[in-house]
Parts: C-alpha cells; sequence; structure tokens
C-alpha cells in the first residue's frame, strides 16, 4: 500500500535527519581514529586504527541500504539484490545480537549476585545480609572514600555524607575525604562543617583549608583545594592517601562517589565480598538509579536509560572482558593497581588537541579505566548489580544536554582508542567487537520511528520483516519489565517504549548540540602541581560515637582513635621538625570532650609527610589554642 502524500513527506524528512545523523557520527568516528593513529607508535599501533576503522565502515554499511530503500522518492539506483540480501542477513544478525546479548548476561548477573536480595534500602533483612557479608570476610580491608564537591546542593551534599556513615561497614576501618573544588568558606562548607560539627560555632578566625574530625564514629577529613576541576581534586586527595601511612594496607579499597550519590546502606559490604571473593578484580562499578523526589516524566526517562544501560550493557561488557567505564559517581579500586595507574593518570597531559581535552578531561573515568584495563588482564574490571546508590539526575533539558555532552565527547574519544588498542583487542577481543557493533549502529534508532510511523499512515509491510524487527523488541520488554519490577523500579517498564521512541530524538540533538560545543572547555583546567599545597589544619575532633546513630557493631578491629584517650601535641616549628620540651610533656584529653585545634603551617613540605597516623592530634600542652 502506497503512503499519502503527506506521509510521504514526513518519511522524507525522518529519514534526512537519519542520514545527517549518520554521516555527522562516520565522520567524527573516522576522524578520532586518524587521531589515536598519528599519536600512535609502533607498526602496529599505527596499523590497528585502520583495521578497526575498516571493521567499523564494513559494520556500518548494513545499515545504509536499509536508510536508502526507504527515502521516498521515485526512481532512485536501487542495489543488487544479492547486496540486499547479503546485508539484510548481517542486520538481523547484528539486531537480535545486540538486544539478546545484553540481556543473557544480566540475567546471569542477576542470578550471580541475587539482586532481588537488597532492593530497598533500610529494609531490616538488607541490613542483617551486610552485616553476616563483614563477619565472613576473610579480612576487613581499610575503605577510603573520596568524595569530590562543586557547587552542590547542601541538602543533596548532607543527604550523601549521611548515606556514608550509615552504612553498615566497621566505622574504624572508614576513612572519608570530603575535597572542595574551591578554597573559599562558601556557604556550601559552612552548612556541611554545621552538620558534621553537631551545630558547633566557626572557630574564631575561620577554618583552615583542612579539617579532620570524627563524624558519627566515621574519620573525616575535609580538604579545599584552589579550584582546578575534578581530576584536580581528585589528584591533590590521593596525594594526601599516598602519603598516610595508616591507609597503607594491601588490600585497601579506594571508594570514589559524587557529592550527590545516596548510598545503600550495603554498598561498601557488597563491593568489598564481591573483591574479596575474586582477587583478580582490581576495580568495580555498581548500580546507579534516578533519585526522583517526586514523579517528573524527565527522571522517570533517565530511570529507564540507568536499568538498561547498566544491569544490562555493564553485566555485558563485564562478562566480555572487563567493563569499559568506571564512573565517578560509584567506582570501587583496590589502592595497590590505583597507585600504579595513578603515576599516568595523574600527570601533566598534554590537552593542546581539543580530543585529547575531551579524552583526559569530559572523559576522566574512562581513561583511568582504560589505563587499568591495559595494565591489568582480562576480567580485572567488573560490575557488582548489588553495590547499589541513588543519585540527582538532571531536572531540566538544558542540565541534561549539559550533562549528555560531556558524557558523550569524553565516552567518545575514549572508545576511539579502546579500539584502537592492539592489547585490549587481544585481551578481550568479543568485548571490543561489540563495541565495534554498538558503534556501527549509532543513527539507526529513527529507523523504527518511520518504521512506526508507515504501520501508523497505513502502510502494510511483509509480516516476516514485521517479525523479525519487532519480536526482539517485546522479548527486550518482556524481560526489562521483569527487572524493573524485581528492582521495584516498575515505571521502567511503563517508560520503556517512550524511551525508544524518544532516544533517537535525544541522540540527535545532543550530537548537533556536541559538535557545536566541540573546542568549548568547560570542565575545571589543567592540574598544575599534584603536590598537597600548604595549609592552615583544622582538627575538630567528637571522639563519641552517637549510639543512637552508630552503625559500628563490635567488630574485632583495632581504632587508636576510638574508645581510648588520645594524646594531644603540637609540631614544633623548628628547621629540623623536633619538639620543644614543652611539646614533649603528654596532655591527656578525656574522650567527651571535643577538641579545635588550629595550625599554621607555612614550609614547602606537604601536609601528608608531616601528619602522623590519623588518630593522633597535634598540638602542644603550653599552648592556648586548644579551646572546648
Amino acid at each position: 500500500m502506497e503512503l499519502p502524500s503527506w506521509a510521504r513527506y514526513i518519511q522524507g524528512f525522518l529519514i534526512s535527519i537519519a542520514l545527517l545523523d549518520y554521516v555527522m557520527f562516520t565522520g567524527c568516528f573516522l576522524y578520532g581514529m586518524c587521531l589515536a593513529g598519528i599519536v600512535s607508535e609502533g607498526f602496529f599501533n599505527k596499523t590497528m586504527p585502520f583495521l578497526s576503522s575498516i571493521l567499523f565502515l564494513v559494520l556500518r554499511f548494513c545499515y545504509f541500504p536499509f536508510l536508502y530503500v526507504l527515502i521516498p522518492v521515485a526512481g532512485l539506483p536501487k542495489f543488487p539484490m544479492w547486496v540486499n540480501q547479503l546485508v539484510f542477513v548481517g542486520l538481523v544478525f547484528m539486531y537480535i545480537t545486540l538486544l539478546i546479548a545484553p540481556v543473557t548476561f544480566g540475567i546471569i548477573y542477576a542470578v550471580k549476585y541475587r539482586i532481588w536480595t537488597n532492593v530497598k534500602r533500610g529494609d531490616p533483612s538488607v541490613l542483617e545480609n551486610a552485616r553476616q557479608k563483614v563477619d565472613q570476610l576473610k579480612q576487613v580491608p581499610k575503605m577510603v572514600v573520596v568524595m569530590p564537591i562543586y557547587n552542590e546542593e547542601p541538602d543533596a551534599l548532607i543527604t550523601a555524607v549521611n548515606s556514608i556513615v550509615t552504612c553498615e561497614y566497621p566505622c574504624a576501618q572508614v576513612t572519608v575525604f570530603l575535597s572542595f573544588d574551591s578554597s573559599e568558606e562558601s556557604e556550601l562548607f559552612l552548612a556541611l562543617m554545621k552538620v558534621l560539627t553537631h551545630g558547633g560555632e566557626r572557630p574564631e578566625g575561620g577554618y583552615g583549608a583542612q579539617v579532620r574530625l570524627i563524624y558519627r564514629g566515621v574519620y573525616f577529613i575535609v580538604n579545599r583545594f584552589p579550584h582546578g576541576g575534578k581530576r584536580h581534586v581528585q589528584a591533590l586527595t590521593f596525594d594526601q592517601i599516598r602519603c598516610d601511612p595508616s591507609l597503607q594496607h594491601e588490600n585497601t579499597l579506594i571508594l570514589f562517589i559524587d557529592s550527590d550519590i545516596v548510598l545503600y546502606e550495603d554498598a561498601m559490604v557488597e563491593f568489598a565480598t564481591a573483591l574479596d571473593k575474586n582477587p583478580k578484580l582490581v576495580g568495580m562499578t555498581g548500580f546507579m538509579s534516578v533519585l526522583a523526589k517526586k514523579p517528573k516524566f524527565w527522571w522517570w526517562f533517565q530511570d529507564a536509560e540507568y536499568l538498561t544501560g547498566q544491569v544490562f550493557n555493564r553485566a555485558l561488557e563485564s562478562g566480555l572482558g572487563g567493563v569499559t567505564c568506571l564512573p565517578g559517581a560509584l567506582t570501587m579500586i583496590r589502592l595497590k593497581q590505583l597507585t600504579v595507574a595513578a603515576e599516568t593518570y595523574f600527570s601533566e597531559l598534554d590537552t593542546k588537541n581539543i580530543f585529547n581535552y575531551h579524552r583526559y578531561y569530559l572523559g576522566e573515568d574512562r581513561y583511568l579505566t582504560h589505563l587499568l584495563m591495559e595494565q591489568e588482564k582480562s576480567y580485572a574490571i567488573g560490575f557488582c548489580p548489588t553495590a547499589r546508590a541513588k543519585t540527582e539526575a538532571p531536572a531540566t533539558w538544558k542540565q541534561f544536554l549539559k550533562q549528555r555532552r560531556r558524557w558523550l565527547l569524553g565516552a567518545f574519544a575514549n572508545d576511539v582508542y579502546y579500539l584502537a588498542s592492539p592489547r585490549l583487542w587481544r585481551r578481550a577481543p568479543f568485548l571490543l567487537m561489540y563495541s565495534t557493533a554498538n558503534f556501527s549502529c549509532r543513527s539507526t534508532g529513527f529507523v523504527f520511528l518511520i518504521i512506526f510511523f508507515q504501520l501508523a499512515a497505513g502502510a502494510r509491510p511483509e509480516p516476516t520483516a514485521i517479525l523479525l524487527v519487532f519480536a526482539p523488541l517485546l522479548f527486550f520488554w518482556m524481560l526489562v519489565s521483569i527487572f524493573a519490577i524485581i528492582l521495584k523500579r516498575s515505571k521502567v517498564a511503563l517508560m520503556y517504549p517512550l524511551m525508544l521512541l524518544l532516544n533517537p530524538w535525544v541522540s540527535f540533538f545532543i550530537n548537533i548540540y556536541s559538535i557545536r560545543t566541540w573546542y568549548l572547555r568547560s570542565w575545571g583546567g589543567p592540574r598544575t602541581d599534584v603536590v598537597s599545597p600548604a595549609v592552615d589544619v583544622c582538627i575538630v575532633t567528637d571522639l563519641v560515637p552517637d549510639p543512637e546513630t552508630q552503625t559500628l557493631r563490635d567488630y574485632k578491629v583495632e581504632d587508636p582513635a576510638l574508645g581510648k584517650k588520645v594524646v594531644v601535641q603540637k609540631k614544633n616549628d623548628t628547621a629540623d621538625g623536633t619538639f620543644s620540651e614543652s611539646a614533649k610533656a603528654d596532655t591527656k584529653t578525656d574522650l567527651d570532650e571535643i577538641v579545635v585545634i588550629r595550625e599554621r603551617d607555612d614550609d614547602t613540605s606537604t601536609l601528608a609527610s608531616e601528619l602522623i597516623d590519623k588518630p593522633t592530634l597535634t598540638d602542644s600542652a603550653d599552648s592556648n589554642e586548644p579551646h572546648l
């Protein structure tokens, strides 16, 4: 049945958009591969981008005849029948594989980790299960939480901080770094300190650039660094971690989270358990869902994206060789392996070329993952679906567009280098083959939209074609709905068909906006020095765990700061760093006191190298600085 003229005009418009997107993405991919080949050294490193480009173009071409035949213009030349048949078979195979493979691995990981056991925050059975898992650990590892902070809503930040201290993990083993990407005592910083000090007043003269305290039994280090971007803050924080002897253990774990993340109570335990069971794993990411404060279509749409993109795609990547992105919002890495990658990750990287800027700064989490994958063996980067958290999602289209522009440019720049790496092709060939096929099907979402439109306009295509197109989609929708119900995200089941119709347009506008702002450098700035600057130190110590909110049970973990008296001393300002005679006299401080110590450090050495173990505070016996 021939479509009416008005329908052909609309179909022509849709196919024009699809072909434009098709050409734009193909050109960007080839441009990225050319850059990867130019900067590579060695025959194989220069040859691999070329071979990956050939594979991409072959797979990409499979979609072109299908788009071409939908052009509603009479008299256009036709492809030979054998080309159409060959392309059709390849297209159907890729289409079914790209739909069914993620679902298959999603089911495998769901059963492996028993994702139905911890779907509800605060459930007593979940908390009890977490405590049992801690008891079963061979050794309770040190847990270092790193949270960069910049321009966050105070309520969201405080909620994120409280979600850390309510985790069912031994508090004595947790150290939290809250690192502000600003050296000012902002309203956000003061609001946070009001909470951390239980409503305490701001010290006379202000807080130092670093504040150390114990809040609800957990040790916190609050930094204020000069503005330089997320990676800059991570570098300065990591320098402190690396120089702190109390954190240098064989099994120390680093948990990276964003300042708008709300951790589930068992998130740390789930990560630690998974890494404890599989020593080959060096890093893992978890499952994040959208924190919808009220019913809102835009948040529900993003929640559907999060579920399908994480539960299925990350499970598939993990099963094929390794997750390609450890997001800074929720990632755990072993400190030992991170230290090796940090030598490159935190070095002075050349960002004169805008493509490198996208790779190192907009996609800094993917770049770190790439370094870990190249230095470790296959299957070293995993996915733990039971390590869960909620995150604040963009509430407006403008916020969403800016976020996805950053994600797209960062992901694209890093994924090109993934596919250009001979080492990764040797270690995880199926993973990179899947990634290439996934790249090749970009811009084809409009095909489904056009088919839907043709059916609505009265077209009657072949039943076999309809079956091949819609049967896998219906099967995928059914499985997504089952997962959504199990994970208490039932709205995702309703949103998936709408997401399928909206995604082509959303992706198209994001692509246009990303190309239009290609040269915009809007994510922080280059880090000029990885060494921590001299700082004011303010130690505000609440040494009494709150019995009503303390989650630490009687684990047999040594922690000199909890349940004991503390020696308070002041470092002498002499050149050799020795202590004066008056400073040698120990000052005993009862644990029910709150001690505030301010110290000015004007020398050029790093803070971390001067401080001793975290439970020991420093001040002099004859100083008049300490006050209650």
